[in-house]
């Protein structure tokens, strides 16, 4: 029997292994940074919020719709265009000036390199904030120029999110893991059937992430490593 011409290219792509990973809660300390700057801004019209308060108006929502709950519940009369603004451009400060990437993160990055395992990130903070931070981090040098994916608003990614991810690097679902920071997110990774690894972190140590492979709330040397025993056949 002959092979159609494109079998061999065909079976060794449905092989091939791939780390998708939320570029702002994973590879830095995006969500404690986004939490910071909601909070100063919140300040400048008298409303106090603590970690709590933002694990409940703003966590897998986006930001304006999040400040729209923050007002209303605080029955504030603040111009909320204003106070988005006034984020956005606190969080694109951050953006510019991250600090360093995870230490783990950026060697399982250059091992996933070295392993031929394919990589790709999205980020939640819009196109803008995704390039100051990949070029910050030094990102395209290790994992390429067209491995992200930019969501606007800090919109949690959806199933169809992670499968157009995954359709960039050419990986089928079920060879993919996915690292990430919330419960919707982590849900909607399951749902296009991918293995799922959550990075926990205080203000999403409440939620429910059942379905999840792994929940780590403390970064392991080890972690491509049992992030790739999910895909094993």
């Amino acid at each position: 029997m002959v092979n159609p011409p494109n079998a061999k290219n065909q079976s060794t792509a449905a092989r091939e292994r791939a780390i998708l990973f939320e570029l702002e809660t994973v590879a830095v300390q995006g969500r404690k940074a986004v939490y910071d700057a909601v909070r100063l801004v919140l300040k400048t019209a008298r409303i106090d919020l603590a970690p709590v308060a933002y694990s409940r108006w703003f966590l897998d929502r986006s930001l304006s719709e999040g400040l729209d709950s923050v007002i209303a519940d605080s029955r504030s009369d603040a111009d909320p265009d204003k106070l988005y603004d006034s984020m956005d451009d606190e969080i694109m400060a951050w953006a510019a000036k991250p600090g360093p990437m995870n230490p783990v993160v950026r060697a399982m990055l250059e091992q996933c390199r070295e392993r031929s395992v394919r990589t790709a990130a999205l980020c939640g903070l819009g196109a803008a904030a995704m390039e100051s931070l990949t070029a910050s981090l030094g990102l395209k040098d290790i994992m390429g120029d067209d491995q992200f994916l930019a969501l606007d608003d800090g919109r949690s990614p959806t199933s169809d999110i992670w499968l157009k991810l995954a359709k960039q690097v050419k990986v089928i679902p079920p060879l993919c893991v996915t690292l990430t920071g919330s419960m919707k997110s982590a849900k909607a990774a399951i749902s296009a059937g991918m293995r799922c690894i959550v990075i926990e972190d205080e203000f999403n140590a409440f939620q429910d992430f059942g379905g999840a492979d792994y929940v780590v709330s403390e970064w392991s040397v080890d972690l491509l490593d049992k992030a790739l025993e999910l895909t094993r056949y």
